[in-house]
């Protein structure tokens, strides 16, 4: 937990970074993980396990959704995200992750604008 509230603190400054700083952060993240597991861990390795659960939990947070939005006539199954989920859902923009609000019905909100031709606007 306190691995990930390191992260949260450290990534968003990360993202905008060079590439040499980025690898900086993941060792100094490495360092920090290292300082309290048994299993050392080079910042690779640290990099490729928070993308997994980064993954996983964009997974599990788009299962919920389905299953919130699941039609069928039976009862909608309640599936809450792990802690961990929610934590990483921290680092995933929402769209990833629960789709752009009112996706399934783009038209019903579409607008029509005229368009003035280039003849139009120069009589």
């Amino acid at each position: 937990r306190k691995n990930i509230e390191y992260i949260q603190g450290n990534f968003d400054v990360s993202l905008g970074r060079t590439s040499n700083k980025r690898k900086l952060t993941w060792m100094a993240i490495a360092e920090k993980v290292n300082g309290v597991s048994n299993v050392k861990r080079d910042a690779n390795d640290i990099s490729k396990k928070f993308k997994l659960l980064k993954n996983d939990a964009k997974k599990n947070a788009a299962r919920q959704r389905n299953h919130m939005n699941g039609t069928g006539g039976g009862p909608v199954k309640d599936e809450k995200l792990s802690e961990l989920d929610e934590q990483m859902m921290y680092f995933v923009p929402d769209c990833f992750a629960y789709g752009f609000k009112g996706d399934n019905d783009l038209e019903s909100n579409y607008e029509e604008t005229p368009v003035q031709t280039l003849s139009s606007s120069q009589d």
